[in-house]
């Protein structure tokens, strides 16, 4: 696609318009649907303010339509108009009465006759130009295959545009190449984007070692397809390899996370490779620990660019990907210093601000289909906080004993702690648990 449009998708619900999507417009247009009834005009004020928003936000969409009214087609062509951005209509032509959405191959179910109130609407009015569109488009499915033949594999031809006859079977292609089916959700393998055998893909910042290699590879055993991130590339090989041994897939990236075009670029080339990412990680993060009158400009400014620009960066980066699935999960790494630790103005201020950005994108992200959730880690035994205790002068093993007789549960965190709750935070079952800050530092904190 090379400009911004606006598809209106009308007919039958149940007419397999959803299969034709995923065909058809997979990764290119943020997908907007609504059930034909109840309610249907609180639905359709609701759709209207999304498709509003995301041609706001320069985004491509379609617009999943069921209603017959006109006004209601009139309302969305007039929104594209006030975008300036071309409106087009796509009519489903099906069989009266007949739904032809499941004609699946895991299934076998090729035609299912409609019932109830749906049966009265085999065929709504067709779309015309006098309505305003820029361009009706006609499309015909192809007959179904027998019921009686499972395996049978559905086909959708767009007969109007000239679009070739896509099979379900390759829709679902596993690998880098299957398209990812925005807005269409599998529900029989939480961990795939609908329509495909294709992983779901994360992007986990500094995970070469610590925190985020432990996340990264816990992420890869839920299933993901992990893209490691870190400011070397070759560091995040041994993440990769370990991914690799235990059967996952993954790739490792170099990018400094708070340039914004090498962040861009690292987007891009996960996106091509692994796949569009709706799982975001900011867990990259570094330390210029001093006491305030110590302090160089130097050591504010990159603390301040790694933690908050990187993770702003990221965001802004990956949140379209998630929008246009309208499903997404953000994690950003905050930590039990945001509540104020001497020698840390820079760390902590950086780590706070982090809660607020959290919060902000929850709110913002929410009616997308994304969450946003901070973890705030208290001592976690990694290489950044042995390098605290070799600038202190205390051997690593006496840190951790003098750090853990003052945590409740009498011992200090392993990365696997954090990535564990990175795990409950990016899944299916988290979906209505946004915005909020959870200090895993074995005992209350603020």
């Amino acid at each position: 696609m090379t400009a911004q449009e606006l598809v209106v998708l009308v007919g039958l619900q149940g007419s397999g318009k959803s299969t034709w999507v995923a065909a058809h417009l997979a990764g290119t247009h943020a997908v907007v649907s609504k059930d034909h009834w109840p309610n249907a005009r609180r639905r359709e004020a609701r759709q209207q303010r999304l498709v509003a928003e995301l041609l706001g936000a320069g985004r491509s969409v379609v617009v999943d339509n069921t209603h017959p009214a006109p006004e209601d087609r009139a309302a969305l062509v007039a929104l594209g108009h006030a975008a300036g951005v071309p409106v087009r209509a796509v009519w489903l032509d099906t069989p009266p009465g007949v739904c032809l959405a499941r004609n699946d191959a895991r299934t076998g179910r090729a035609r299912i006759p409609l019932v109830g109130i749906h049966a009265t609407r085999a065929r709504f009015v067709p779309p015309s130009a006098g309505e305003g569109f820029d361009r009706v488009d006609v499309v015909r499915p192809a007959p179904a295959p027998s019921a009686a033949l499972p395996g049978a594999a559905d086909r959708v031809t767009a007969a109007a545009t000239g679009s070739r006859n896509v099979s379900g079977a390759a829709r679902r292609a596993p690998g880098p190449t299957a398209p990812a089916t925005a807005g269409i959700r599998d529900e029989g393998n939480d961990m795939t984007e609908a329509g495909t055998t294709a992983p779901r893909v994360a992007i986990v910042t500094g995970a070469a070692r610590g925190i985020g290699a432990a996340t990264a590879q816990r992420l890869a055993a839920d299933g993901f397809a992990v893209a490691v991130l870190d400011l070397d590339e070759g560091s995040a090989k041994g993440t990769v390899e370990a991914i690799e041994a235990a059967g996952g897939r993954a790739l490792a990236v170099g990018a400094d996370v708070s340039d914004t075009a090498q962040v861009e670029a690292a987007i891009e080339r996960i996106v091509t490779e692994l796949g569009p990412p709706t799982v975001l990680v900011n867990n990259a993060g570094v330390l210029r620990d001093n006491m305030l009158f110590k302090m160089s400009d130097s050591d504010w400014d990159i603390v301040m660019n790694v933690h908050l620009k990187g993770a702003f960066l990221m965001t802004r980066a990956a949140q379209k990907h998630m929008i246009d699935a309208k499903w997404g999960r953000i994690v950003n790494l905050s930590s039990t210093s945001a509540l104020g630790n001497r020698g840390q103005a820079n760390y902590s201020t950086a780590k706070a601000g982090l809660q607020g950005f959290t919060k902000t994108l929850a709110i913002e992200l929410g009616k997308f289909g994304v969450t946003a959730n901070a973890i705030a880690p208290g001592f976690i035994e990694t290489e950044m906080t042995k390098a605290t205790a070799d600038r202190m002068g205390i051997p690593f093993d006496d840190f951790i004993k003098g750090a853990a007789s003052q945590i409740p549960v009498a011992r200090t965190g392993k990365p696997e702690d954090i990535a564990h709750l990175v795990s409950f935070f990016v899944s299916e079952g988290a979906g209505f648990v946004s915005g909020q800050v959870v200090y895993a530092a074995g005992g209350p904190k603020a």
